[in-house]
């Protein structure tokens, strides 16, 4: 005893040799002293000294370790003193512990030159807090919590991680600690140790929050939130322990708060499986007490119990207790997950029980699935399906005074149709059987009946067309589409047309069993799959039989298809089947054919046209139309030739350029007012650049574009110089090739007399002699003969008519 004041002098010298020795030999005295003899080491002073001790490494003091290998001694003599003074109660609580924990708070800070002195503070702590509120008070008031947090931001060792959260259970257990602002910052560190922390830091935060959740203001927080999911992953550990932690966590978490309740259909993963597991296991008493609470905290206890009847024992247990009429009784509402649980478990509960069927029909399930039906989502829906196809199983049901059998006749295709929504349903071969009835109610011309069958339909369409055409339904559908008395709603039009086209798209053969009418009136679809194929289905049928072009048109196939060329829809089809129709000589004599020229030239024009197979239908369509002088001539005409001169000067495909020329020679060829239209647009100088087109033919087109422009006095202020030479020129090399259109040419350069005089001869005289000195050497008989004419023409004066 007399020696232990020498020893805490010792402890606080400034040579570490010193104090290390010291601090052996307190540990032989405590390690094998009385009780008596540690309270005196205590008291002596010596703890602030051993403290100084805490944290150095091997490598700080190598000959002192090496020298206490040698005599067997310890290597951390400072903290196993410490740990057995601590374990002394009156240690514990004494003016030692209290002038301690300042100290042992210091060593949370990271310390370069000691690294051991955290992980050794923090089991120190833990040994003074637990069981002392005062102790804890005092840890907080030195800033333990701030420097615990921190400490946890650093992800220390997985070890020194899980004795910080326990250290933290232990201090928030007194109530006075939650209501410091630490505790947010620690609630964070905590969520994201559970997050992604070891086994047994997981285990230890998950405690941690135990307590933390006791504070009404951090479990209602949004940053209490975050826990959620990391809890309900826990729920999957083997581990008994961790379950229970976990329960215990959420129950503390979502206890009187439904959104954190509601938090649970947002997680990932199955909760429910998981409590399912721990219900059905050998799991202990107090483990299933606690899932069941959280089933009824989360409105899944239903659900859980719906699970449990997977297992024939447990059915039949359950049959036993009145529980049809608590469980058709939950079948309402709007909590559609409790509900789909309960009709599940009425399933389980009435398959080959036919006294339980009586008992879930007596008790009203029937009603209450019917007043379900009409807002029902799918899954429901078919949930609501397999019950009464179980309840009307039996005989005893189905041939009651009392079965609601019209009920279920009305509302059955609108079930039909929530179930048919589901993927599995639709490539049921089962599915089929649904076919005829449907199609039979699509034409019953009872518009609900119609409604809910044709909505059916669409589903059922995708994966069984042959059957629904076999059934009838082309016949029905064609009814629904040209129904003008009353006109059905255009949903119901809509989806009557989306049907057949399902159907017609299946198989080009029913193309031709659709009246050309319906397929007319499917043009005006909004939807573009249900036009493009009715325009197929046009197309087709106008091919093989050239007198359906009249059909088509007299229903109306001009109109719909030029609208939508106007909202570029389908703009190559509807180009592509116009272009046939006008093609038709009986379809141009027909009144519609004269309007229709005003809607192309726009279209021609409209910046918003991007598709070149489009414009070049639409050209197409516009030359056809003018094969008819009456059509040439009409009014709409001159928009037309204003359309074709700015299409050519988009610099168009070499098929549209001769497409748009041939189109123009018709218009001109018939109307003064439309040669002008041409000349005032700008045409004369755009046919004149075609002139020099590597293109032959366009060449000899526009040569010949250029003698109907000029064939009278109509245009005689647009001749220029120009003109002239470029044709002069095109005539003369014209003539050393074997091209067909030379002949044009020289028409137009020598055709008319006025011209001449007009643009001045002496200029075009040079052009002739140039020519002709160009093909002096070949033997042109033609070209002489038109250059001698062209000069005798000019010496007289232009006397003569023609050339």
């Amino acid at each position: 005893m007399r020696i232990i004041p020498s020893l805490a002098l010792l402890l606080r010298s400034e040579e570490i040799i010193d104090r290390y020795f010291a601090a052996q030999a307190m540990t032989s005295l405590v390690c094998n002293g009385s009780r008596g003899m540690n309270l005196a080491i205590a008291n002596s002073g010596a703890v602030a000294g051993l403290i100084t001790l805490i944290g150095y490494v091997e490598s700080d003091m190598p000959n002192l370790v090496a020298l206490a290998e040698e005599f067997s001694l310890v290597k951390n003599p400072d903290q196993v003193v410490l740990e057995h003074l601590f374990e002394i109660e009156d240690v514990r609580v004494g003016s030692t512990a209290r002038k301690t924990i300042p100290l042992l708070v210091d060593l949370l800070r990271p310390m370069p030159d000691r690294p051991g002195a955290p992980p050794t503070a923090v089991r120190l702590l833990t040994q003074i807090a637990d069981g002392s509120d005062t102790n804890k008070l005092l840890m907080a008031e030195a800033g333990a919590l701030d420097a615990l947090t921190k400490y946890l931001s650093l992800s220390p060792q997985d070890l020194t991680e899980a004795t910080i959260s326990e250290l933290l259970r232990i201090l928030f257990s007194n109530p006075d600690l939650l209501r410091y602002e630490a505790s947010v910052s620690s609630l964070n560190q905590l969520i994201a140790v559970l997050r992604l922390g070891s086994r047994s830091a997981r285990l230890s935060a998950a405690r941690a929050l135990h307590v933390l959740f006791d504070a009404e203001n951090i479990r209602d927080s949004e940053l209490a939130k975050q826990a959620v999911q990391p809890l309900v992953d826990m729920l999957e550990a083997a581990s008994e322990s961790e379950q229970h932690t976990a329960l215990i966590g959420l129950i503390k978490l979502t206890s009187g708060n439904s959104s954190k309740a509601v938090l649970m259909t947002d997680v990932e993963g199955n909760p429910l499986e998981s409590l399912y597991k721990i219900l059905s296991s050998s799991n202990s008493l107090e483990l299933k007490t606690n899932a069941a609470q959280l089933c009824f905290l989360w409105n899944l206890v239903f659900c859980a119990f719906e699970r449990l009847l997977d297992e024939e024992q447990q059915v039949e247990f359950a049959a036993a207790y009145d529980i049809v009429e608590l469980l058709v009784g939950l079948v309402s509402g709007s909590n559609s997950r409790l509900i789909e649980a309960s009709i599940c478990a009425l399933i389980k509960l009435g398959k080959d029980r036919t006294p339980r069927k009586l008992d879930m029909v007596k008790a009203g399930i029937i009603d209450n699935c019917l007043e379900l039906l009409p807002t029902a989502s799918s899954a429901l829906s078919s949930s609501i399906a397999e019950l009464l196809r179980i309840l009307t199983n039996s005989s005893a049901i189905s041939k009651s005074s009392e079965s609601p059998s019209q009920p279920i006749q009305q509302l059955g295709t609108e079930l039909m149709s929530h179930i048919l929504a589901q993927q599995h349903f639709k490539q049921d071969i089962t599915t089929k059987n649904a076919v005829i009835p449907l199609v039979q109610l699509a034409g019953i011309g009872i518009l609900n009946l119609q409604q809910t069958a044709i909505k059916s339909l669409e589903n059922i369409s995708l994966s069984w067309p042959k059957a629904v055409a076999d059934a009838g339904g082309i016949f029905e559908l064609a009814k629904v589409i040209i129904q003008d008395d009353p006109q059905p709603p255009h949903a119901l039009w809509e989806s009557a047309a989306l049907v057949l086209s399902n159907v017609l798209r299946s198989n080009a053969d029913y193309y031709f069993k659709v009246p050309l009418v319906v397929l007319v009136k499917m043009l005006h679809s909004t939807h573009e799959s249900t036009v493009t194929v009715a325009l197929n289905a046009l197309i087709v049928q106008e091919s093989s039989d050239a007198s359906s072009a009249e059909l088509m048109t007299e229903a109306g196939a001009i109109d719909a298809l030029l609208d939508l060329l106007r909202s570029h829809t389908c703009e190559e089809a509807s180009g592509r089947l116009l272009e046939a129709l006008f093609n038709n000589v009986r379809v141009r004599e027909m009144k519609v054919s004269k309007y229709a020229i005003a809607p192309l030239a726009q279209y021609l024009l409209d910046p918003q046209t991007r598709s070149q197979s489009g414009k070049l239908l639409a050209a197409l369509a516009l030359g056809d139309l003018s094969q008819r002088e009456g059509l040439a001539r009409a009014s709409d005409s001159v928009s037309a030739c204003r359309a074709l001169i700015s299409l050519l000067e988009d610099q168009p495909t070499e098929e549209m350029q001769m497409v748009a020329i041939c189109a123009l020679q018709n218009f001109v060829m018939h109307s003064r007012t439309n040669r002008r239209a041409v000349a005032e647009a700008g045409g004369i100088l755009v046919i004149q650049e075609l002139l020099v087109s590597p293109n032959p033919e366009a060449v000899g087109q526009a040569a010949l574009l250029i003698k109907f422009l000029f064939s009278n006095h109509t245009l005689q202020e647009y001749v220029s110089n120009e003109l002239i030479r470029s044709l002069t020129e095109k005539w003369g090399i014209s003539q050393s090739s074997s091209d067909s259109w030379h002949g044009d040419l020289g028409v137009v350069v020598f055709d008319r007399g006025y011209v001449w005089r007009d643009v001045g001869v002496p200029k075009n005289v040079g052009c002739l002699l140039d020519a002709w000195m160009g093909h002096r050497g070949k033997k042109v008989i033609k070209a002489w003969y038109l250059v001698a004419l062209a000069l005798m023409w000019i010496i007289v004066g232009g006397q003569a008519e023609d050339g």
